[in-house]
């Protein structure tokens, strides 16, 4: 059965991009028009595209698009074995039309069935054509992703559109956090980069490297500060013994802070100072979050 836009509300037009990506992986796809009803949402939330499923951002724009009569690429859907479908490519579009018009809504689509492999691989390449574009480290996060299905970086490289040398420098930054037992956050792979090589490939030295990163101490100076002292040693044993001296080092207190008392006097003696700040310039003048949290605060200190 055929459906005219009229039917649908939404103006599904040709996805020029998406049918070259899927040319260009070699999946084969039917046009189709699926009810919002048999999309398996969770499994939908669950494709790992990008790093954040939705950007509400991002969503409500396609919202007010729509609303103004604007044209809606077609989405990629995977037919699952029971009938239902899983988007591959086009979720802030299904979402934006589903709040719009509800689950009975229908949407144009490619419909594709690939096994879970090959589907990770869709679903990241047709985010590259549509949708919020992926950040630089979310882009090499998804190489990495693509590599470890057994791909090459060169096929990465052309894929993501980065140079085989970053996706390269990545993984390798990927596989020390792993080892160093610390998060993948840009903050980290920053110090890691800082980290001769050479220390990184002694178990011991590098472990005392992780456990500098894990620690409280853990800034870019205490890194630089750990280095500097490696360097002057002699053997392993004794930049293993620098390193962690860097680590179990405790922060300088401020001044006018008493160590001997508790945290937790201190803490509470300054929210009392601070309120006693809010008495003399007046409620009036802090905005609504602030009022919001200093209630909080009041109603914590009833229950004490």
């Amino acid at each position: 059965m055929e459906f005219t836009n009229e039917e649908m509300r939404v103006r599904w037009i040709e996805d020029a991009a998406a049918i070259e990506t899927l040319d260009r992986l070699g999946v084969t796809y039917a046009e189709g028009v699926v009810a919002l009803k048999m999309i398996d949402w969770k499994k939908s939330r669950e494709n790992l595209a990008r790093e954040e499923f939705l950007d509400d951002h991002h969503k409500d724009r396609i919202k007010r698009a729509i609303e103004n009569n604007c044209s809606m690429p077609k989405v990629v859907l995977q037919r699952t074995p029971n009938g239902r479908y899983v988007v591959a490519g086009g979720n802030h579009r299904c979402t934006a039309t589903l709040e719009l018009f509800g689950m009975d809504e229908l949407v144009k689509c490619y419909v594709i069935e690939v096994d879970s492999e090959q589907f990770k691989a869709v679903c990241v390449a047709l985010n590259l054509s549509n949708g919020k574009p992926l950040s630089h480290l979310e882009l090499l996060n998804k190489a990495a992703e693509y590599i470890q299905l057994g791909n090459t970086q060169k096929a990465a490289a052309d894929l993501f559109g980065l140079s085989p040398t970053s996706i390269a420098k990545h993984c390798k930054q990927l596989q020390y956090s792993d080892i160093l037992g610390i998060e993948n956050t840009p903050k980290n792979a920053k110090m890691i980069q800082r980290i001769p090589e050479k220390y990184l490939t002694l178990r011991t030295v590098r472990d005392a490297f992780g456990e500098l990163m894990r620690s409280r101490s853990a800034s870019f100076d205490a890194v630089e500060r750990a280095i500097e002292l490696a360097k002057a040693c002699d053997n392993e044993q004794d930049m293993v013994n620098a390193i962690k001296s860097v680590a179990c080092k405790p922060k300088p207190i401020r001044a006018g802070v008493d160590p001997a008392k508790p945290m937790l006097m201190r803490s509470v003696n300054t929210a009392i100072s601070q309120l006693a700040k809010i008495t003399k310039i007046g409620l009036a003048s802090l905005s609504a979050d602030d009022r919001k949290e200093i209630a909080k605060l009041c109603e914590l200190l009833k229950s004490l």
